[in-house]
């Protein structure tokens, strides 16, 4: 298949080339359109629009009432294909606190999952990229691919734990970090930790070349934050979200993160951080911004009151509640979060394609892999318009 005509998103910025899809993967990218052309071969004409890499989602707990920590395997399949449609090819399946054998059967799980997904033509997992078409594997042809699990969980602090269940907290100990690992299949590739529990700056220090380890849900002071980067943690869970407010004397979590340049996961769904902040954000830190949309299950459902993490939610009109009036999580998809950047909050457009995409992938091990329209990869792609609506998703090469 040839893709021709429209403006896509090549090595961080939109670019005239015509797109050449062979076997599930980008095999050429063509910048002289004189060159494009071919008899034996379908084209589509995307003249007008813009393409980008399919989108990466490194922090979503789950939507259309479905939850990756308790759902079930055909659960999980059914709402990697709700992920597609919103424009998501690849995220991290996000564990919340809970039970340790919940923990446990929701790792092994998702695992399995993983190992399945990989064992699949097309699948995209470990930091390389397969080649084969999908049509063979109907099942993970129409579903986002899972690229490992963000655990966000246990080990918080309880008085930033936001909509986590204070009796499931645990303090962070090499044991029971080994015993989480192994139950994944060693799939875990982020998880969040409040530097300033006893032992956290010990486990970052033996395990950061197995995990990247995520500050968050914290009361750090700066120094505290700061040792723990020194450590090896390399990410922040939802900037300014479960944290210290950033102050001019007391910078705390938030300003270490930002003085020293980590990953930044920052939710844009208008709710969690002003628009403002979010401007700066991007400023300070370039493409160690990382779009996020924390969903949790009820995003993608009506307005209501729902179960989510264990506890009742409110959720309406995008913004979902505690019973207390605590933000529990996203309503939004991370397409609708990159939307509203683009066209609300006067985020520079390829900054916040990338920062949803290659962005979040190269933070957690995966540049390479998934992320970036490159000949290669994968052909996981959205054709939008000029207003950020979706016209088309490929999945492999495959149309949706």
């Amino acid at each position: 298949m040839l893709i021709k005509g429209a403006r896509v998103f090549n090595n961080g910025r939109f670019i005239n080339a015509d797109i050449r899809v062979k076997d599930g993967k980008i095999s050429e990218m063509i910048t002289d359109a004189a060159k494009g052309k071919a008899s034996d071969e379908d084209i589509l004409d995307r003249s007008g629009y813009k393409i980008t890499p399919g989108l990466i989602d490194i922090h979503t707990h789950g939507r259309i009432g479905l939850d990756f920590t308790t759902a079930s395997e055909d659960e999980i399949h059914r709402v990697l294909r709700d992920y597609l449609k919103a424009g998501v090819t690849g995220v991290l399946a996000t564990v919340m606190t809970n039970d340790k054998s919940i923990l446990l059967a929701a790792f092994e799980r998702i695992g399995r999952m993983i190992r399945e997904q990989r064992e699949s033509a097309g699948a995209i997992a470990g930091g390389e990229g397969s080649g084969a078409n999908n049509c063979e594997h109907p099942e993970t042809a129409q579903e986002a691919t899972i690229l490992g699990i963000n655990f966000e969980g246990v080990w918080l602090a309880p008085k930033k734990r936001g909509a986590h269940l204070e009796e499931y907290l645990e303090l962070p100990t090499v044991e029971r970090f080994d015993e989480y690992y192994r139950a994944s299949d060693s799939n875990i590739r982020l998880a969040t930790i409040a530097p300033e529990l006893e032992g956290a700056v010990e486990l970052i220090s033996l395990k950061k070349d197995l995990v990247h380890f995520s500050l968050g849900h914290s009361e750090a002071s700066y120094e505290e934050a700061l040792k723990a980067a020194g450590a090896g943690a390399d990410h922040a869970t939802h900037l300014f979200n479960a944290m210290p407010a950033l102050g001019h004397r007391l910078p705390g979590l938030a300003g270490a993160v930002l003085d020293k340049g980590l990953y930044t996961e920052i939710i844009t769904d208008g709710y969690h951080v002003h628009p403002a902040l979010i401007r700066m954000v991007f400023d300070i830190n370039g493409d160690n911004t990382v779009l996020i949309s924390d969903s949790i299950a009820p995003a993608g459902l009506e307005n209501g009151v729902y179960t989510s993490g264990g506890q009742q939610v409110t959720a309406k009109d995008g913004k979902i509640l505690t019973s207390d009036g605590t933000i529990a999580g996203s309503g939004i998809s991370l397409f609708e979060g990159l939307k509203l950047c683009v066209t609300q909050f006067g985020i520079d457009e390829e900054k916040a394609v990338k920062a949803a995409s290659y962005n979040a992938a190269a933070s957690v091990g995966l540049a390479g892999a998934a992320g970036e329209i490159a000949v290669g990869r994968n052909a996981d792609m959205i054709v939008i318009d000029e207003e950020y609506n979706i016209i088309d998703i490929f999945k492999n090469g495959i149309r949706l």
